[in-house]
């Protein structure tokens, strides 16, 4: 059952996204509509930091909603990802997507804001080195050649509301063909249901802020 919390959250995101959409213009510059005005992520729209993110993984994801591999769930499960898609679609040369790379580019990663409750960061780097590693480096760092980005860069919220969407088909559906995005919800849902994503996210947030120190 949805907590209030939640509901809230989908009826400012499904509000949100409509404005989103209306206010996007073809510059790569639209992407702080969403995304915030130094790409930091903005928690109403559901949209993720930016900021940081490899070129290599972002023209990845822009093709990847391009061409249906994600963002294809229903509106109403997942109106961001379903938004990103609109957007992705728009983005359809290998030069446009160049261009909104730079942009990001441009951007330099922050220091992370929470926004959930913290969780046990030390029970987090256990797990980390258990489950996560192998695929997005001991530091969180990414490996392109597995094609496990980075995880320092985003956002708690971001990371949380991420998990369950592996867990239950809204990424890395088999029918997507999305090999990478189907062996990462492969991994999520062979870990329990009450895997504590929160230590995880603890644990990045520790690495991210140490990367971020002058």
């Amino acid at each position: 059952m949805r907590t209030a919390k939640a509901l809230w959250l989908t009826a400012v995101v499904l509000a949100a996204v409509a404005a989103c959409s209306a206010s996007r213009s073809s510059e790569p510059t639209h992407c702080t509509t969403c995304h915030g005005s130094q790409l930091q992520g903005n928690v109403a729209l559901q949209a993720p930091a930016l900021a940081g993110m490899e070129p290599w993984y972002l023209d990845e994801q822009l093709r990847a909603y391009s061409q249906l591999q994600r963002g294809a769930a229903g509106f109403d499960r997942d109106p961001a990802g379903k938004e990103m898609q609109s957007v992705a679609r728009e983005i359809t040369t290998a030069a446009q997507r160049a261009t909104a790379v730079r942009h990001v580019a441009s951007n330099a990663p922050t220091r992370l804001v929470p926004w959930l409750p913290a969780g046990d960061a030390n029970n987090g780097a256990k797990l980390w080195g258990q489950h996560c590693a192998s695929c997005h480096g001991a530091q969180a760092q990414g490996r392109a050649e597995l094609h496990a980005p980075s995880l320092l860069r985003l956002n708690d919220w971001y990371l949380a509301a991420t998990w369950p969407k592996y867990r239950e088909g809204l990424r890395g559906a088999a029918v997507t063909g999305n090999a990478w995005a189907v062996g990462m919800a492969q991994i999520a849902k062979s870990l329990p249901t009450d895997f504590p994503i929160q230590d995880v996210v603890a644990h990045l947030y520790n690495l991210n802020n140490e990367s971020r120190k002058p």
